[in-house]
């Protein structure tokens, strides 16, 4: 069902991978160099260097793909953090400059009114998808992405365009 190729595809990336992947490598450093003072010996500083790169890797990149019936968007190709909206359940789509202090909420994020999904961007695509329930993409390029909402929530039911 959901093997098929995107017709739309962003990629957006995330800075916050950097400095994550950076102390896990860090932790993986100390624990080979530095002497182990309990019986645990490095464990846990690798299990945490783990974690650390695990986490980078999911949030390194966002990607926005467009289907013929569905809107997807994830962070990492194949990570879980991930949420779909059916073109036909789009109700409006505006694009919206994002406040300073949610510039800085990285990654996916539940806000009143929705969700947003943001690798770092100043401009984002609101999509409301049910009655005071939208999804915020944050993207370098959101114009685009209207474009492309709109043309695919056109030919669905109730659609208004707004912004």
């Amino acid at each position: 069902m959901f093997d098929e190729t995107p017709i739309y595809e962003q990629k957006e990336r995330s800075w916050v991978s950097l400095p994550l992947a950076a102390i896990g490598l860090l932790f993986i450093a100390f624990s080979i160099y530095a002497p182990s003072q309990s019986g645990w010996g490095a464990l846990p500083l690798i299990i945490a260097a783990a974690v650390l790169l695990m986490v980078s890797y999911l949030v390194s990149n966002m990607y926005i793909l467009g289907y013929s019936d569905r809107l997807v968007v994830r962070f990492g190709r194949f990570g879980p953090l991930h949420l779909t909206v059916k073109y036909s359940d789009i109700i409006s789509v505006e694009t919206v400059r994002l406040p300073l202090h949610m510039r800085w909420q990285l990654g996916l994020k539940r806000i009143g009114g929705g969700w947003l999904f943001n690798p770092g961007a100043r401009d984002a695509v609101k999509v409301e998808y049910r009655p005071g329930v939208a999804l915020i993409i944050g993207t370098s390029d959101p114009h685009r992405l209207k474009e492309f909402i709109e043309m695919k929530a056109a030919s669905s039911v109730s659609f208004s365009i707004q912004g």
